[in-house]
């Protein structure tokens, strides 16, 4: 795989101890804005921690619900949701502005993540503000999916996520996080999987059937024990075998 470059992201800003670590060897931060945790102290703090590592940095909104951790879909009418998510990511520029951090990304969190893909009102409203206001911000969306396909078709910059610490239950859905194996915690298989995501090769999901995705950026959460030595041995791992660790191109999405 010598020469190929692949940008890994994780979270920060969410109140665990691995944030230096993942600033570390992580290529982009997807900073919690205050949504499903976080506050301008937090978020001005993990700007400066990624400005001081020069890394790429984006936002991490979320619907508004700090009981759940924003991992539950809320009742909330389309444009409420669309509404808060303007304003974490607002937030968050500000304080980047400030620091003097351009973002170069939106990656919604959790729930929201997944619904933008199951709600085609809530997903064609999101991206409609997203054109609207943040158009100059790639969006990080899971690779094949139809929510990242119809960004591309609204113009915007997609990157094509996959995740190297969950497992999959088909090409566009992850196994749900209430299956009891839901999470890759063995860091050679979560390499095996990281470099399936890259080259486009077959891995197995969650089911037993074999499926392909093409990632241009592979998720590493934060928030999972042992976070930081992960990314450390992904990054390591990788290298060994001619990967480079970067952010993503500013280029034109892929499908």
């Amino acid at each position: 795989m010598k020469g190929i470059e692949i940008d890994l992201n994780a979270d920060i800003g969410e109140g665990f101890a691995f944030d230096q670590e993942l600033v570390r060897y992580a290529s982009s931060l997807n900073v919690a804005c205050g949504g499903h945790v976080g506050d301008s102290e937090s978020m001005r703090q993990a700007v400066r921690c990624c400005r001081e590592g020069r890394k790429s940095v984006g936002a991490h909104p979320s619907y508004p619900d700090l009981i759940h951790f924003g991992r539950r879909a809320v009742a909330m009418s389309t444009m409420s949701i669309v509404d808060a998510v303007e304003e974490q990511v607002t937030q968050l520029r500000l304080i980047a502005d400030e620091e003097g951090v351009r973002l170069f990304h939106v990656k919604p969190h959790g729930a929201l993540y997944h619904e933008l893909s199951r709600n085609e009102n809530l997903s064609n409203t999101y991206l409609e503000r997203h054109l609207q206001k943040f158009s100059d911000l790639a969006l990080y969306a899971m690779a094949g999916s139809s929510f990242a396909q119809k960004a591309i078709r609204f113009g915007l910059r997609v990157i094509g996520e996959g995740f190297v610490d969950r497992m999959y239950q088909e090409r566009d859905e992850l196994v749900s996080r209430e299956s009891g194996r839901s999470l890759l915690i063995d860091p050679p298989e979560m390499l095996d999987q990281a470099l399936s995501l890259i080259s486009g090769s077959v891995f197995r999901a969650a089911g037993g059937n074999e499926i392909t995705v093409e990632a241009q950026t592979l998720c590493l959460h934060g928030d999972h024990d042992g976070a930081g030595e992960k990314a450390r041995y992904l990054f390591q791992e990788l290298k060994k075998r001619g990967v480079t660790v970067t952010p993503p191109s500013k280029e034109a999405s892929k499908l």
